[in-house]
């Protein structure tokens, strides 16, 4: 299953600021957050998939092979490059019981997942045999830095009102690093 991670670089001073904080971090609080991204998430993977993969981080999919396109053209006129029934796009956007997303906790770290469960999609986001590499997943560093820095503000946010800290500068945590991860 196919699902989205991003990790920012070169956070470690803003994880230790954080860290006598995440303790107080609430369910609640990191639902609010996963809402905030999962709209910038639904909003790039409509980007992508618009742009024939050409909004993401790997940039344009690869073209179907010339028999396989003849076939699609004849049985679903005028769908696009990895649109055959709408089931993965779908999903992707929260639109389908294909769709994957929760908010939890492991240890002291919180997780918030957004994924498809459509089977095929795995394959298509590695590839494999002949099929090639077409992400149905794949964030440019510009939707990671929303995602990041969606989490930063609620966190910071909500540090503010707690009782924790007597005072939480945003401006005094670490820059976010320009470039990001998608894993």
């Amino acid at each position: 299953m196919p699902v989205v991670s991003i990790k920012g670089v070169n956070l470690d001073r803003w994880y230790a600021d954080m860290s006598r904080f995440v303790t107080d971090l609430s369910y609640e609080m990191m639902q609010d957050s996963a809402r905030e991204i999962i709209k910038i998430i639904e909003s790039h993977e409509k980007d992508l998939f618009r742009s024939g993969g050409g909004a993401g981080k790997h940039g344009k999919w690869p073209s179907l092979n010339p028999k396989y396109a003849a076939w699609k053209s004849k049985r679903y006129p005028g769908k696009p490059i990895m649109v055959l029934t709408d089931r993965t796009i779908l999903s992707l956007i929260g639109k389908s019981g294909d769709a994957i997303s929760s908010v939890f906790k492991s240890g002291d770290r919180w997780y918030i997942t957004r994924g498809t469960d459509v089977p095929y999609a795995k394959y298509h986001q590695k590839g494999k045999g002949r099929l090639p590499t077409r992400r149905v997943i794949d964030p440019d560093d510009k939707t990671a830095k929303q995602i990041v820095l969606a989490i930063q503000k609620r966190v910071v946010s909500s540090a503010r009102r707690s009782k924790s800290w007597d005072h939480v500068d945003f401006r005094g945590m670490a820059e976010m690093d320009k470039h990001f991860r998608s894993i």
